[in-house]
């Protein structure tokens, strides 16, 4: 009998935490190379959007060399490196998992000295981080459906930020279609603990104190970065199969068709979602 999609055991910490280390503590793996090498000009973006997501966002929100930007669930610290590079921006680059941390500070220390004095990484949790310092913006990329604990995350975006300062996030969301089958592959594979609808993320910022929230759909991009790692699976076949073997082969190619369908069906949709800190109230 296939085992239904369990929301409790997706929202456990050991569980989490687990899922995080056996799908990003080799994110500088083989098979990421090469799809950051044919995907994202070889920076290790892991987030769907890369660069255009990112310029759009630092466009929007006027980034320039007095801007300051605190990076929630920073992976490798690639975006926040590209961020320095491309506005000037001073960035902060949380992240929990301890093997990212430590890639996040090599990307670092491997660039320019104004670079490094531009980004700092911290290994910490994002849902419980706190510090003295307040950011102009803060964005969090494709983590939104990673964490249970998303008030957490949102309060700690809520309280660095300054007094009308903007919280930029990317995130796969839940479309209308979206069944347990779903749901339990993109838990099993990927551990998305929270797949739920625009309209109940827009709900949750607002609970959180942000105003002016707004949710834009983007999946058009996240189809066209799905199939360009699609095409960069099979066109490294005989690669990956010699690097990683055939099996794991197969898992990279069917869960890449697989979201790459649900993406094309309406069954997930990736959105930048965009709100205020409220400058009339005190976090």
């Amino acid at each position: 009998m296939k085992r239904r999609f369990d929301a409790a055991e997706a929202r456990l910490p050991d569980e989490l935490a687990r899922k995080n280390r056996e799908n990003y503590d080799d994110a500088a793996g083989p098979v990421w190379q090469l799809i950051y090498e044919s995907v994202h000009e070889g920076r290790e973006f892991i987030n769907l959007g890369g660069r255009r997501v990112l310029d759009e966002i630092a466009q929007r929100a006027r980034f320039g060399q007095t801007t300051r930007v605190l990076d929630l669930c920073a992976g490798q610290a690639a975006p926040a490196c590209y961020l320095a590079e491309t506005y000037a921006a001073r960035v902060t680059a949380v992240e929990i998992n301890p093997r990212q941390a430590q890639r996040a500070r090599a990307n670092v220390t491997r660039r320019s000295s104004s670079i490094q004095q531009r980004v700092q990484v911290v290994e910490a949790d994002a849902t419980r981080w706190r510090s003295g310092i307040r950011y102009d913006s803060v964005v969090s990329l494709d983590s939104l459906m990673l964490i249970a604990a998303i008030d957490g995350l949102l309060a700690t975006a809520a309280v660095h930020l300054e007094p009308g300062g903007t919280f930029w996030a990317t995130t796969l969301c839940a479309g209308v279609p979206l069944g347990d089958d779903l749901r339990r592959f993109a838990w099993d594979l990927d551990g998305m603990a929270r797949l739920v609808t625009l309209d109940e993320e827009k709900r949750a910022m607002r609970e959180a104190g942000f105003v002016d929230v707004d949710a834009e759909d983007r999946t058009a991009m996240a189809v066209d970065v799905s199939e360009r790692i699609d095409a960069a699976l099979v066109r490294h076949r005989a690669v990956i199969v010699e690097s990683v073997g055939g099996q794991e082969y197969d898992g990279w190619i069917e869960a890449s068709r697989r979201y790459l369908d649900a993406l094309n069906s309406g069954q997930l949709v990736y959105a930048l979602l965009r709100a205020r800190r409220d400058s009339r109230r005190d976090i």
